[in-house]
Order: structure tokens, then C-alpha cells, then sequence
């Protein structure tokens, strides 16, 4: 599919005549479905093929434009009611095509006109219209956000990918947006932002809730405010004045604008089922989706209550491994970043000087050399930062405090400030260039997860036992990170630092698929290895420990040192696994090709363990990965931490997420949504 398929396929749609030698429609309901079904039949006969052509999603994927196109006026609604036809066709599996995965290319045109003449046919013998343009909130939301953009006079493309502005637009449009934001002021604007999520609902327990808003019905709705997008711009002016003498108007305006620029980006869901399943063919998009929402909406944060415990832990972790810390010792930082966040606030900025922070063990000089440390002058706050796109020029997420004048520095909202802490530190940390560094980051995550673990009042059985797989000494040798135990539950943890790169945030679909195969992927391919050992004998660990499965419940939970968004989603990760099992990724430049071979070897190692695995239960492969895909998580450590804290047990802790999902797409959204329903306080302890 390339982005002129959707042009392609409209001139065959358009130029199609119903030029079939049909009867008249049959007076008789029954009758007239069982011609339509047999149209139908017809139409998979004509397009479906075993092993080449166009994978069978390009016509999924080709509804979304067609239908925008629709509600703007361009096309016939006929055309979105016609290619939902052939989708149906094409979907169904009980006859001799269902193993088919490809459909013919549009240069078969005559083959393509057929198909789309029998479409027509189909849809003049149903009894009603199921595919009315105005029933679908998402499409309805875009192309109204597109009707304003052309009432603005921006111009308005649509492609197989959706609608688009020209870059110069965007550009244009956000300088617009910015310029609104300065004449109100930086600190104005963050503070309106802060308080819309208090007032709104989209604060739980000090985090930023940026989730997306579904229903079951797709009722229309306005699209979301990107308020990451508009905090980020406003952090670049927190030094000024408001100059605006309608401040309230103007950012009503900035607040519009910013609206409709994320709705013809097109990656918000408005349904709880958009959410339930990968289409290959659609990759690309789909992985955009999750990330580049996240750039519009989601806050880079730790969860605040249990950010301050988090930082002080890492940082005892770290300098017991050997790792010198900058400046000053432990005992020194841990007091330090107690009282920042003594002082810090959940929905505010705050005002602070290191005169405030001076103790019995840390002077003003040691403290003012922390802040010069730890802080970015305001002038240079997301300098060059401009559009969405721009994330490597947006710095804010890595500073936790920002020096406003000579005397005045600012502290961001707790969960913002606690991830930026980690952050800077961390870099300082890389700065020094230890050479055991990353190794003892790794050690640190897998205590920190133990801690978190322990956390509930029961400790982990398991913490860095290693096995040998074989019996010579050369035998390779590996290591399982935390494991917990149950009577009725198994729970391994492997534990990666990766983070989510600015690339994927900034909408690059292959640095996320990276991302997401050695945050992910990777990890779920230690624990098969270890699985298959559950499986069969169990696991005998060096140090004379061993490890059985029995009759319990296995989980997999892969532990991040910070999020990756939306694509911890545990929907989003069984669809997208299901969708890779067994394929290779292309990249359309060859250039890329040595990234796409990073997220294909994950995929084929992970394939071969599960292999591995059913070749010792005899399960068919299709019922072990329905049972094995809702058994696999990706948690970060301080979402770790925030469910296991009142919980009994670490399956206590699970269990919220595990039972129902609200279709957010956001951990930290569904938990909110799981107190509101009372599922949190039946899994805690009184």
C-alpha cells in the first residue's frame, strides 16, 4: 500500500458502472440475502489469493479515508458503504478462501470492477444502510476538525494514511498557536492546563491522566486537547509577561487550534474496539497511533507517590554496586530530594532557591552546585521546539528544575519533576563515564523491582539465580531476575532499562517497533527460554535452589526503568503479537533495513520459544497463544511499585488490570478507572 492507493482504488470505484446483467430485487427478504451472500462469495472468489498480491487489510485500511472523504463532501457516500461490503466479503473464513491472506492489486482492474459491481449489487439487497458516514465518531471528529481547517483557508490532502495539512501549514499553524501562548504568558497557560486536569478528572493520585476518552457507542464528541503538545510549547515562555488584553479569548483560540491540529493527525481513538486487534498491513499506522498520541497528550512522569522512595532506593542501589555518585554521597542526595519534594506540588509549579534546601550535612555551597547541576535556564527550555514532530529539541523532560531569573528557580509538578530527577541524574551518571555503569543499572532495576515486590509483605522468592543449560562447563549459562510465588501463581519478572526514544514519540513507527522488541520482545523471549524449562524438569539453579511450575498460573511481566506510553497497553501488545507472529518486517528504505532486522530477530526468537515450549505440552499452537498472550505484561518500575504498595501479594496487586480494561489505553488511566469501580480497594489490604 502506498499513499496514492486510496486515488487508485476511488477512479476503479467511480468509473464502475453497474453494468452486471442482475435480476430485480427479490420481494422477499430471505431471498434477497441469499443472493446477497452469494455476491459476496462471488467477490472473495474474484480478489482473494494464497501467496501474492496486496495483504487483505488494504481494504480495511482504505475505509478510514473514504469515509473522511464522505463527510467532506468529496465522494458519494455510496463509496464508503461499497468498501465496506467487499471488506465483509473478504472477512469471512468458512469456505475454501480462508486461508487466503492477499488480495489481487488494483492494476487488475477489470478483476477489481467486477468485484466492486457485485459490491454494489450486495448493497442494493440489504434491508438497510449498517454503513451511514455519521455513525463513526472518529471519522465524524476529523473531518469536522477538516472542514474548519479549509474554513481557515489551509488546504486539506487525503491519502490511503488519512488527511494531512501541507508541513509549511503546520508549521504556520503552530507559530500561531506559540505566539498566543507568549502574549499569555508561559506560567499562565501551564497553570490553566494544570488546573483543567483537576477540575476534569485526569489527575489521580498526583499523576497526569492522558488516557483516551472511548465509549461503546461511538457517540460524537469534540477530539481531545493536546495539552502535551501546548505545555511543552508554553514551557519555551515561562519568563513572560502576559501582553494579552483578552487573555481568556486568546486561549480559547490557542486551545481550538491546537484541537484541530491534533484531530487531522487522526491517532485518537473514540471507541473501546479500536483498541482490540493489529492488522499487519496496517503496521505502520497503528504503531503511530500509540506513539505520536502520547507526544500530544501523555506527560513524561513518574508516579508520584512512590517517586521520592523510587529515586532514594536507586540511587542506595547504585552506590552499593560501587558507582560513585556526582558531588556528593547518598546519604547527602537522598536528603536533597526529599526536601525538593517536600516542597514540590502534584498540579503546580513552584518557587524555590537553594537557600531552602540547606541542611546539616549539605551547605548553600554544596546545594548550589546541585542546582546549576540539576537545573536548565528558561531560555533554553524546548529552544527550537516548534511542532510535535521536533521532540529532540524538547529538553524540558530531562531537567527537573528550571532557573527562571538570578534568584528564581521553578519546580515542575511532582510526577514531571520525579522522572526528570531520575533523568538528569542518570545523565550526569553517563557524564563520568563509569564502565560499570550500565551493568549496575541493571542490578538497580532488579532490586528496585524486588523492593517493590517486598513492598506487599511478601518478598520475592527468586532474585538473580542463574541455571546452566546443559551439564559441561561450557554449557551457556542464564539468568532469571525476580520470579514470585504463590500457592495458585507463578510470576516471572525480566527487567530492561530501555527506554522510549524521542525518534518513536516524534511519530518514527520503526524506532518504536525497536523500542518496543528490547523493552518488550526481548524480554518475553528470556522468559520462554525459561518457560520451557518450567514445562518440563524446572528450573535448578546453580546455587542449589530449583524452581517448579506445577499446576499453577504463569505470568510474564517485563519491568521498564520509565514507560513506554500507550504501548504497555495489554490489548494493544496481545493484538500486536498475534499480528508478528510469523512475519518480517520490510523497511521501505533499505537504509533501515539493519533496525527492521533488530525487531525481526526478536520476533523469531520469541517464535522459536514458544515452539519450544508446545513441542513439551502438546497444546496446538493457536490455543497456547490465546492462553499465553494474556499472561504477558510490561509494567514500569513505578507503576510496579504504585500497585504493589496496599496489596497482599504481587497477583493481588495484578489483578485490577487484569480483569476488566477501559479501553484508554493508558495504565495509569485504567487503575483511575479501577478505584472509581471499587476493582483497586477488593484487592488491598484493609
Amino acid at each position: 500500500m502506498t499513499a496514492s492507493s486510496f486515488a487508485t482504488y476511488l477512479a476503479l470505484a467511480t468509473s464502475t458502472p453497474n453494468a452486471e446483467n442482475f435480476k430485480p430485487i427479490p420481494d422477499v427478504l430471505a431471498e434477497r440475502r441469499k443472493e446477497q451472500d452469494a455476491q459476496l462469495k462471488e467477490i472473495r472468489g474474484l480478489l482473494l489469493k494464497p501467496n501474492s498480491g496486496l495483504l487483505v487489510d488494504a481494504v480495511s485500511i482504505l475505509r478510514k479515508p473514504i469515509c473522511i472523504a464522505a463527510l467532506l463532501g468529496r465522494i458519494d457516500p455510496e463509496q464508503y458503504t461499497l468498501i465496506n461490503y467487499i471488506r465483509d466479503a473478504l472477512s469471512q473464513s468458512n469456505d475454501d478462501y480462508k486461508d487466503c491472506r492477499f488480495v489481487v492489486p488494483f492494476s487488475e482492474e477489470a478483476t477489481w470492477k467486477q468485484a466492486i459491481s457485485r459490491a454494489r449489487r450486495a448493497m442494493e439487497l440489504a434491508d438497510f444502510n449498517h454503513y451511514d458516514i455519521n455513525r463513526f465518531s472518529r471519522a465524524y471528529a476529523v473531518a469536522g476538525a477538516c472542514k474548519r481547517w479549509e474554513k481557515r483557508g489551509f488546504q486539506i490532502t487525503l491519502s490511503t494514511f488519512g488527511p494531512s495539512l501541507d508541513d509549511k501549514d503546520v508549521s504556520k499553524i503552530c507559530a500561531n498557536i506559540e505566539a498566543t501562548i507568549r502574549s499569555l504568558g508561559g506560567r499562565n497557560v501551564i497553570g490553566n492546563i494544570l488546573a483543567w486536569h483537576t477540575a476534569n478528572g485526569r489527575m489521580y493520585e498526583g499523576s497526569l491522566l492522558y488516557g483516551r476518552i472511548v465509549d461503546q457507542l461511538g457517540q460524537h464528541r469534540e477530539p481531545a486537547i493536546p495539552f502535551h503538545f501546548l505545555y511543552n510549547l508554553a514551557l519555551k515562555h515561562l519568563g513572560a509577561a502576559q501582553t494579552s488584553t483578552h487573555p481568556k479569548d486568546d486561549f480559547g483560540r490557542a486551545i481550538e487550534l491546537a484541537r484541530d491540529l491534533g484531530a487531522v493527525f487522526d491517532v485518537e481513538s473514540y471507541l473501546v474496539y479500536e483498541n482490540m486487534g493489529v492488522a499487519i498491513g496496517n503496521f505502520h499506522n497503528t504503531l503511530v497511533d500509540r506513539i505520536f498520541y502520547d507526544e500530544l497528550f501523555g506527560f513524561q512522569q513518574w508516579q508520584p507517590t512512590v517517586a521520592e522512595h523510587l529515586l532514594r532506593e536507586w540511587l542506595g542501589h547504585l552506590e552499593a554496586t560501587g558507582i560513585p555518585l556526582p558531588v556528593i554521597q547518598m546519604a547527602g542526595w537522598r536528603r536533597f530530594v526529599s526536601s525538593l519534594f517536600k516542597l514540590s506540588s502534584v498540579d503546580k509549579f513552584i518557587v524555590t532557591h537553594p537557600c531552602e534546601h540547606v541542611n546539616a550535612e549539605l551547605g548553600l555551597a554544596n546545594v548550589s552546585q546541585l542546582f546549576e547541576l540539576l537545573a536548565i535556564t528558561a531560555d533554553k527550555l524546548n529552544d527550537g521546539y516548534s511542532t510535535p514532530f521536533e521532540t529532540a529539541k524538547r529538553n524540558a523532560p530531562y531537567f527537573p528544575l528550571y532557573r527562571l531569573s538570578k534568584d528564581v528557580w521553578l519546580i515542575p509538578p511532582r510526577g514531571i519533576f520525579g522522572r526528570a530527577m531520575y533523568e538528569r541524574i542518570y545523565a550526569l551518571l553517563r557524564d563520568m563515564k563509569h564502565p560499570q555503569l550500565e551493568r549496575a543499572m541493571g542490578a538497580a532495576l532488579e532490586l528496585l523491582t524486588a523492593d517493590a515486590i517486598a513492598s506487599t509483605g511478601k518478598a520475592p522468592e527468586v532474585l538473580g539465580e542463574k541455571y546452566k543449560e546443559g551439564t559441561t562447563k561450557r554449557s551457556p549459562t542464564f539468568e532469571v531476575d525476580v520470579v514470585s510465588e504463590t500457592a495458585a501463581d507463578l510470576i516471572l519478572l525480566e527487567c530492561k532499562k530501555k527506554p522510549l526514544t524521542n525518534a518513536a514519540r516524534a511519530g518514527n513507527s520503526l524506532s518504536a517497533a525497536v523500542d518496543l522488541a528490547q523493552g518488550f520482545l526481548d524480554p518475553l523471549v528470556q522468559m520462554a527460554r525459561h518457560e520451557k524449562h518450567l514445562c518440563g524438569s524446572g528450573l535448578h539453579f546453580i546455587s542449589g535452589k530449583s524452581l517448579h511450575l506445577g499446576e499453577r498460573h504463569l505470568t510474564k511481566i517485563s519491568v521498564t526503568m520509565t514507560d513506554h506510553g500507550s504501548m504497555q497497553d495489554r490489548l494493544f501488545l496481545r493484538g500486536l503479537i498475534s499480528a508478528l507472529y510469523g512475519v518480517k518486517l520490510t523497511a521501505a528504505d533499505p537504509a533501515n533495513q539493519k533496525e527492521a532486522k533488530k525487531v525481526n530477530d526478536a520476533i523469531a526468537a520469541l517464535q522459536g520459544g514458544v515452539n519450544a515450549i508446545i513441542s513439551l505440552t502438546g497444546e496446538p499452537l493457536d490455543k497456547f497463544i490465546r492462553r499465553y498472550l494474556p499472561s504477558c505484561w510490561w509494567l514500569s518500575i513505578d507503576q510496579l511499585y504504585f500497585l504493589c504498595r496496599g496489596s497482599a501479594d504481587l497477583r493481588a496487586a495484578l489483578a485490577p488490570l487484569g480483569s476488566i480494561t477501559f479501553g484508554s489505553g493508558d495504565i495509569m488511566t485504567e487503575i483511575s478507572h479501577s478505584a472509581r469501580v471499587g476493582l483497586l480497594a477488593k484487592y488491598r489490604r484493609a
